[in-house]
């Protein structure tokens, strides 16, 4: 059920880093951005999910009562699906509206690709890919978090990097801009590794340094080149495992100069751009309960 004169869907792309949202209604779209969430999977993920999609939506000016359908990407859905369900349920009361769940690289290949073959290739704080074979079977590579998997992804990057800044204080590694990197971003050497184990949420704080990462092999140096390097080609071996064509997103897949490198890797047509952000992969999943994605959503109406 649906409150009274409620017009508008939302689109949710909940990930670890923000929350993006869109709104559409009879007077077009207005979309509204808010902090995002540690994952499902974490100790109190779904009710700090349940505070970002809300926190997003008030952002596009939309509150309980005045949406018809809710459709949210979240990053962690596919590894907690209880999670996402609770998620599902409590948003539904919160929204007074049909709530469907699902993983965030899932609203990205709805996005990207609307049902049709193709793989999204998700590399932020974590990397997860969401391949729809020409036989119509979805299935996911990677996304096993941060400690077994999320390979190349700005948890990787951002290990890596402060990995090479210790090596080179130790003498062990090569002298590297990011020392001076991870300074500023950290404090000390030997600050780094309380830095990392004393923070909320250690895989986002490792995320946090992969931009500095990013911005030393972009000016040149030689460690960060290489750890960018191996970076891509994880993704690439990934990518080598799905159909293609592979749609890039997410705040690292998307980022120069890993942007250009996976290009290169993948070769020439064969990368193309998202049809629309994920946030519209969540309308079309609001809206549509008999798309290839259905089997991944957790779908809850309003008590």
């Amino acid at each position: 059920m649906t409150a009274g004169g409620a017009t508008g869907v939302a689109g949710v792309d909940l990930g670890k880093t923000s929350c993006r949202v869109v709104v559409r209604d009879a007077n077009g779209e207005r979309v509204g951005e808010a902090v995002g969430a540690p994952g499902l999977a974490s100790p109190d993920g779904v009710a700090r999910a349940v505070d970002a999609v809300l926190a997003g939506l008030r952002a596009a000016a939309a509150g309980a009562g005045t949406l018809r359908a809710v459709g949210v990407g979240a990053a962690g859905a596919l590894a907690a699906p209880d999670a996402a369900a609770r998620l599902a349920t409590e948003l539904a009361a919160a929204c007074g509206a049909p709530v469907a769940v699902t993983s965030d690289a899932t609203v990205a290949h709805a996005g990207a690709f609307a049902g049709r073959p193709g793989t999204v290739v998700a590399v932020g704080t974590g990397t997860v890919l969401v391949e729809l074979d020409r036989s119509g079977d979805l299935r996911t590579l990677d996304g096993w978090g941060p400690w077994l998997g999320d390979d190349g992804s700005g948890t990787w990057l951002g290990r890596a990097g402060l990995r090479a800044v210790l090596r080179a204080h130790e003498g062990r590694g090569e002298p590297t801009a990011l020392t001076d990197r991870a300074g500023a971003w950290g404090g000390p050497p030997d600050a780094l590794p309380a830095r990392v184990a004393g923070a909320d949420a250690p895989a986002r704080t490792l995320a946090s340094f992969a931009p500095h990462v990013l911005a030393a092999a972009s000016q040149g140096d030689g460690v960060a080149r290489t750890i960018v390097a191996e970076a891509v080609r994880a993704v690439a071996d990934a990518c080598s495992h799905a159909t293609a064509p592979y749609a890039p997103v997410g705040g690292i897949a998307t980022a120069e100069p890993f942007a250009s490198a996976l290009r290169a890797v993948l070769g020439p047509g064969s990368v193309v751009v998202p049809e629309s952000a994920p946030p519209h992969g969540g309308l079309l999943l609001a809206a549509d309960p008999t798309t290839p994605y259905e089997r991944t959503v957790s779908r809850r109406d309003p008590v």
